[in-house]
């Protein structure tokens, strides 16, 4: 009886799954896109970094052991023994070693999660929706307050603030966490943290079908696990990463499936029904990202192409053909609803950007611009430009990309004919093609080949296993199932490797937010006025925004502005009253005072050297300055020279790797600037005439400088107008016989001299100071400076113009020298990363 129920079972077992097959499929690479983006709530990888740290603690205290033990020994009798009492040791201890594991681990959680034990938001442009979800849960809009009906942000661009406009990311975030408080949750910051789980995992639904439309239930089961886990993918899209990088996958995918069963289905009021929601997911897509045209010009160009083909074949009764009916039906509908439902949920301007896009991404990182400001895009990590052969390495090498390229164009083929309906296929290769040109455009971009890529290698799985099937069983005469359950199992172990590359990706997803960030900017919240301004550079203008609810300078959402060079000056200088004026006129106008005055002089150069110079002048000395160039001086100055709110200033560990971006626009030469703009849009006799007229050049001198910047790359250019300055090694010191000895090669001599141990001998610097001054010795390199600190026994070395900057006497020398920098709170966490928060004494005018 139990044998004949337990076969009952399995006979109703397979029925099930037989007849639910889809939902199953669906589910597996649901789960995994799920589980691997589920990492971050846990941070499994704090128990690696707890045995790394008991590790290299004990080997450390085993070392010297030996050492007192055994003075005379090799380094590689060394190494041999403490392995030896290491692993002893290890044997001896696993309890103890365990719990103490477990202990560094939490702990090290902790400093990674708020006080409820919520995984801190994990990057910085999080913490800029955060915040406006929380706008529009307290103000109804994503603004601080209403202007003229408008949303306005009172702590962007202090202190004007910006006109902001609600988008898909915080207005689902606010819905979604409304909610989820009939549920019980409180907590804003969870909802934000799980929205990029969810739409990335939704993702691999319209990728299973797209895929399957081509090449089966196995094609379409691999296309959606590939994206479900590719690194590439998953790095931008863990839980907690709530940027809106998930909605540039979820939303073509959804758009291409919608718009490809458009043209499937034979009803024709399916056709418009379908294409009509196609429109409205493109509407809602333009909602969430402001590059949602790509997809739309990409469906524009297949329909194109698609025409072009039935004219060909068809010629004359091209119209009379039912494909050119539906064609046009279906092309007709979902231009005109995307064009409402763009419209409707952004405005017109933004459906006009599906024809101005494409040229916005080619000028993206335009060195120089006609204003002469700097192009802050051209340093930032994600946007920098990568070659073919780097796209092809990050997708898993050249063999599997040109399987997925392979794959794409089997989409035509269907047993050595045509397709009688190539829509897709056509879709599909310029997706490719038009994804893989714009990942050479920026790192950033390459995530958006990967739905392809993906459904690329689906569909050649996908033809294989149905032509090896097909073959065996037919030429071979072997059970259909065995070889179909054989070529499963290889795609399972095929895809291996990349799991393995998930799980590695997803290990090392960390909050770069942590306590100590936290508790800095909670201070300044709690212990400032409402009106406090933080300065800083623009990384972390979010957060500053977001947690201490004050105003900032500019911010991730507004980093190409002309402050990052007036920040950066203020970083740079070596004259404390200048970073003063700079910050004063900051916060009394942001640069409001350049561009009012050059409505006057209509002369960039000229007006910045003319703000160069009023911001370090009293106010009756600015005024004067000002009426050789305006009737009206008071209106600038109230921009320069006004009562400002207090200010507070942060330096942090992270701004001495980023010196070279900082210290680049702080220095950035506007006459060069204008240079090169010159000579890169006229002939060489006009660049020539303008260089001489505008810069005083003379002849000879315009000559060489065009010969110099002909034919530069913006790159180059940039390199031209402004160096990189930037802080190199730092190393621990000790003295001997008043001689200081330090660990990246600085030696420092008592009478102040100074050198460089390195593999080619001592290279002597001519340029040094400590915590009490500057010492020029006469003999010795000038490319590079040195900088030691007494009381912290650490030594620095650096280009030049960083050695007496406010970075540097901030960061390095705590402000001991400065008298309008007050300290207000310091804080280093658990990796000796140290936060600076300084609070700016005013210099009366």
């Amino acid at each position: 009886m139990e044998e004949q129920e337990l076969k009952f079972d399995i006979k109703s077992l397979s029925n099930f799954l037989k007849k639910n097959k889809t939902l199953f499929l669906i589910l597996i690479p649901l789960f995994f896109a799920i589980f691997f983006r589920a990492y971050t709530y846990d941070l499994p990888l704090t128990d690696r970094m707890a045995e790394q740290t008991i590790e290299n603690s004990l080997r450390s205290q085993l070392q010297n052991e030996v050492l007192s033990q055994t003075s005379d020994i090799d380094q590689n009798t060394l190494d041999t023994l403490v392995q030896q009492r290491y692993i002893a040791f290890m044997q001896e201890n696993k309890e103890a070693i365990a719990q103490q594991k477990e202990q560094i681990s939490q702990q090290i959680k902790q400093y990674y999660k708020d006080d409820s034990g919520q995984t801190y938001l994990l990057a910085i442009d999080p913490y800029h929706y955060y915040r406006q979800a929380q706008n529009i849960l307290e103000n109804g809009h994503v603004g601080d307050e209403l202007k003229d009906g408008k949303s306005l942000d009172n702590h962007m661009l202090a202190p004007n603030g910006l006109i902001v406009h609600n988008s898909f990311h915080p207005w689902i975030g606010a819905t979604l966490h409304k909610v989820s408080q009939v549920f019980g949750n409180d907590s804003l910051m969870k909802t934000m943290f799980i929205l990029p789980l969810i739409f990335s995992a939704l993702s691999v639904i319209p990728a299973f079908f797209i895929t399957r439309k081509v090449a089966g239930n196995l094609g379409g089961s691999v296309a959606a696990f590939i994206l479900a886990i590719h690194p590439v993918l998953l790095g931008r899209t863990p839980a907690g990463f709530s940027d809106t990088d998930a909605y540039s996958i979820f939303f073509p995918l959804m758009i291409i499936w919608i718009f490809s069963e458009a043209f499937t289905t034979n009803s024709k009021r399916n056709k418009y029904f379908l294409s009509g929601a196609a429109g409205l997911v493109t509407g809602i897509f333009a909602f969430a990202w402001g590059g949602w045209w790509y997809i739309f010009d990409i469906l524009l160009a297949s329909l194109a192409i698609y025409f072009i083909y039935l004219l060909v074949k068809y010629r004359n009764k091209v119209f009379q053909k039912i494909k050119t009916k539906n064609l046009i039906r279906v092309t007709l509908t979902y231009i005109i609803t995307s064009l409402a439902f763009v419209t409707l949920f952004t405005n017109f301007a933004t459906f006009l950007s599906f024809f101005k896009g494409p040229t916005g991404v080619v000028f993206i990182k335009e060195a120089a611009r006609s204003t002469l400001w700097p192009n802050v895009y051209t340093t930032v990590a994600e946007l920098n430009s990568v070659n073919l052969t780097q796209v092809i390495a990050t997708l898993n090498g050249k063999l599997i990309f040109s399987l997925a390229a392979i794959g794409l164009l089997l989409t035509f083929f269907k047993r050595k004919k045509l397709q009688s309906d190539i829509k897709l296929g056509i879709t599909l290769v310029i997706w490719f093609i038009v994804t893989l040109y714009t990942a050479t455009k920026g790192a950033r971009f390459i995530m958006f080949l990967v739905p392809i890529f993906a459904i690329g290698l689906g569909i050649i799985y996908g033809k294989i296993y149905s032509l090896i099937t097909n073959w065996a069983s037919r030429e071979l005469d072997i059970n259909k199932k065995l070889i179909a359950s054989g070529l499963i199992i290889l795609a399972v172990v095929s895809l291996i490797p990349l799991t393995k590359a998930a799980n590695n990706t997803a290990l090392h997803e960390v909050p770069s937010m942590n306590d100590i960030w936290y508790e800095s900017l909670t201070k300044i919240k709690q212990e400032t006025p409402e009106n406090s301004i933080v300065n800083s550079w623009w990384d972390f203008g979010h957060w500053f925004k977001a947690i201490s609810d004050r105003a900032v300078t500019f911010d991730g959402a507004t980093q190409d502005q002309p402050m990052a060079h007036w920040m950066g000056k203020a970083l740079l200088t070596d004259n404390e009253e200048e970073s003063i004026a700079i910050l004063r006129m900051l916060d009394c106008g942001s640069n409001d005072a350049y561009d009012l005055l050059l409505e006057e002089t209509n002369d960039p150069i000229l007006t910045k050297k003319i703000i160069d110079e009023i911001i370090l002048e009293n106010k009756n000395s600015a005024k004067s300055t000002l009426q050789e160039y305006t009737n009206d001086p008071e209106k600038i100055l109230e921009k320069t020279h006004c009562n400002p709110p207090d200010n507070y200033f942060i330096t942090s560990e992270d701004m001495v790797s980023k010196a070279g971006v900082w210290a680049h626009f702080g220095s950035w030469d506007f006459e060069r600037s204008f240079a090169y703009n010159t000579i890169k849009s006229n002939s060489k006799e006009e660049a020539i005439t303008i260089l001489i007229e505008k810069l005083d050049y003379t002849q000879e001198e315009a000559e060489s400088t065009f010969r110099q910047l002909n034919g530069l790359d913006d790159s180059q250019a940039n390199n031209w107008i402004a160096p990189y300055p930037s802080y190199s090694n730092r190393g621990q010191c000790q003295t001997q016989n008043e001689t200081v000895y330090c660990s990246n090669g600085l030696v420092i001599y008592p009478d102040n001299k100074v050198e460089i141990q390195t593999e080619q001998g001592s290279i002597p610097i001519k340029n040094y100071r400590d915590d009490k001054g500057t010492y020029t010795n006469e003999e010795g390199t000038d490319e590079v400076s040195a900088a030691y600190n007494p009381e912290t026994s650490i030594s620095v070395l650096m280009h030049p113009s960083l050695l007496n900057s406010m970075f540097t006497e901030l960061f390095y020398y705590e402000g001991k020298n400065l008298n309008n920098f007050e300290l207000f709170d310091h804080r280093a966490g658990v990796d000796a990363f140290d936060i600076y928060v300084w609070k700016v004494k005013w210099i009366s005018q």
